[in-house]
């Protein structure tokens, strides 16, 4: 579609806005123009929207009335206009919002699109406008699209047709999954017709798996309903998927081809058309890579290597990390059934999603540490590329893993110098209170220096303390019931892990108000806070390029492959929000351990937890102007005042 002209744009808003006709000397007043120029306009009107599913019929003696025969199509049209008004208020102001709308527009249009186009569309300049596409181009490789660009004619969008589908799912249908799920609750097909053909591409669907016996989650049914809705309006524009016949032999093997066969034959009953054989094959990877297998279906080869991996990872866990595996059954069984579905779907471009998957990720920034030195294990097994999204699924295999292997019995020893009767007292608070004890040690307080305190989690007494313990601890007055929870934050060694946070805070690691308008931009900014300035750029930019930076609630989280030879937590407070991939963000974090520890990685993570997982506490944060404010904020973590 060509850019429609303001013009064009006012003749059609009224239109939109009457129910009615509207007759051509209005038409005429509304857009300052000769009732000559609207029969001229109308006939251009006519021509363009065509391929939008809508037409403009003239009523002799009435006047002009628009007709809505596909109100998703025509939604779109609206959509591109939209993008294109100039006022000044719907003008994109941040990078992140330009980014999104050049990658929209490109996905929309198969023509090429000039600089000076979007120089005047976002009001910006030539420079912001290059920044802007330099951006663009690393967002798109992603999806393995490239925006290709021509002297004198500007920049298009080059691809395969899954790929470009693939993206537009993404960006148009996916940006914000807290919308819910099922086709026919997102916002873009509210009308009866769409909510009608939405339905029976369910009724098609649902016959069509039910008849070759295909176990696929209702989540996976509707993503599977918005990628038909897609090729549905790809198809009406001449863009076909196309294979390679290698690869499309291969495709007619799996046990998915004869569904996916079948759904193209209903469709093309249904929208009277003849479709390419090379439909059949997409709609076949999609069962494949939305079908839940068992074992017994699994290929022993494929099996093996999974074995290996597991091993791998768990000689990963042990060697890097030092955590030893002792609950790993749960996880095994995930991961045996998830990683061959995952391969195939990485080999053919296809995504997965999860609501669940995609609200948690985030939550869980230690495991996602640690699966991050999972990714090269299972890339160089299976000889693929992992993407954001399987991986989202392997964090929550990694974390569940993490949580059943630390979820261990603890031992209390309890020390009093009271009678019998007030230590039973003791022994009663604490099996009611504190869930997990395996077991409770009593004696007398005098007696603690014969004891080996090293096979004890936690030390509770009715004595004050003469000399310093080296296990936690808790002086428990006569007239004073103990706290569940301050059990629990000692036996977990939390109060220890807030002081390791005051050990390693720094003033270099903290930049507030941070300046930067693009990824690169901070990797430079917060790389100059060190003498090996560009390696540890590259050291950024490294991690980047293997797994995007993870971001929730407005923030990014660094992982690397290396690490410098400190422990440090560095956050930056941006001064003006970035687009990080697809989020935008205000502020980012690195978490360095120099030797991988366990214990200390916890610790580390557990202080950027407290800061993103509670909204009023981000806001603290973001609220810090110096390094003395953001002390204080440490301060208030660690639950100790300060003077400054």
């Amino acid at each position: 579609m060509s850019s429609i002209t303001p013009r064009l744009k006012k003749v059609l808003y009224r239109l939109l806005e009457s129910k009615n006709e509207v007759t051509s000397k209005n038409l005429a007043i509304s857009a300052g123009v000769s009732t000559r120029t609207i029969k001229k306009d109308i006939i251009e009107l006519n021509t363009l929207l065509e391929e939008y599913g809508a037409e403009i019929e003239a009523h002799l003696g009435k006047g002009y009335q628009l007709i809505q025969k596909d109100e998703f199509l025509f939604s779109q049209l609206l959509l591109t206009m939209k993008n294109e008004e100039n006022q000044a208020d719907e003008i994109p102001r941040y990078r992140y919002e330009r980014v999104n709308y050049i990658i929209k527009k490109l996905l929309a249009i198969d023509y090429y699109i000039s600089q000076d186009f979007l120089i005047d569309e976002l009001y910006v300049s030539r420079s912001t406008i290059a920044a802007d596409l330099k951006e663009v181009k690393e967002i798109l490789k992603e999806y393995h699209l490239s925006v290709i660009s021509k002297p004198n004619y500007g920049s298009i969008l080059e691809g395969t047709e899954i790929d470009k589908r693939l993206c537009i799912s993404e960006y148009f249908f996916h940006n914000n999954v807290s919308t819910g799920y099922f086709a026919a609750d997102h916002a873009m097909f509210v009308s009866a017709s769409n909510q009608h053909e939405i339905s029976f591409i369910n009724e098609i669907l649902i016959n069509i798996i039910n008849q070759h016996n295909l176990q696929i989650s209702d989540y996976s049914l509707q993503n599977l309903v918005i990628h038909i809705v897609i090729a549905l309006r790809r198809w009406r524009f001449y863009n076909y998927v196309h294979l390679e016949e290698k690869e499309r032999l291969e495709i007619m093997k799996i046990r998915e081809y004869p569904a996916g066969k079948a759904i193209k034959e209903q469709l093309e009953r249904w929208q009277k058309m003849i479709l390419p054989e090379d439909e059949a094959c997409y709609f076949a990877l999609h069962l494949q890579s939305k079908h839940v297998n068992r074992l017994e279906d699994l290929d022993n080869e494929i099996l093996d290597k999974v074995e290996l991996t597991l091993f791998e990872i768990y000689r990963c866990l042990h060697q890097k990390f030092n955590f030893l595996v002792s609950d790993k059954s749960q996880y095994e069984e995930n991961v045996r059934l998830h990683i061959p579905v995952m391969i195939q779907r990485l080999r053919h471009g296809m995504v997965v999603r999860n609501l669940q998957t995609y609200r948690y990720f985030g939550k869980y920034p230690l495991a996602t540490h640690i699966t991050f030195h999972f990714i090269k294990i299972i890339e160089n097994n299976f000889n693929i590329s992992m993407n954001i999204n399987e991986f989202s699924y392997l964090v929550l295999y990694t974390n569940l893993l993490l949580s059943n292997s630390m979820r261990k019995k603890s031992r209390i020893l309890l020390a009093t110098c009271q009678g019998r009767p007030e230590m039973i007292t003791l022994l009663n608070e604490l099996n009611e209170s504190v869930i997990g004890i395996h077991s409770v040690d009593v004696c007398d307080y005098y007696k603690i220096g014969n004891k080996d305190l090293r096979q004890y989690d936690l030390l509770i007494s009715t004595v004050p303390f003469a000399e310093k313990i080296s296990i936690p601890a808790m002086y428990v007055p006569e007239d004073y019931s103990i706290e569940s929870a301050l059990v629990q934050d000692l036996l977990q060694n939390k109060q220890s892990d807030r002081e390791f946070i005051l050990d390693i805070l720094k003033q270099q690691y903290f930049i507030a108000n941070c300046k930067a308008i693009d990824r690169d931009e901070v990797f430079k900014k917060v790389s100059s806070c060190f003498e090996n300035n560009f390696e540890v750029y590259q050291m950024l930019w490294s991690g980047e390029r293997i797994l995007c930076g993870e971001t929730q609630n407005q923030a990014v989280i660094f992982h690397t492959e290396q690490t410098l030879d400190e422990d440090f937590i560095f956050v930056a407070i941006l001064k003006k929000p970035i687009i990080w991939k697809k989020q935008w963000i205000k502020a980012v974090f690195w978490v360095n351990c120099y030797d991988n520890d366990f214990k200390k990685l916890t610790a580390m993570y557990r202080f950027v937890e407290y800061c993103l997982q509670n909204e009023a506490k981000f806001k603290d944060l973001l609220d810090c102007q110096n390094y003395t404010d953001y002390r204080k904020f440490v301060y208030q973590y660690v639950g100790k005042g300060e003077s400054i």
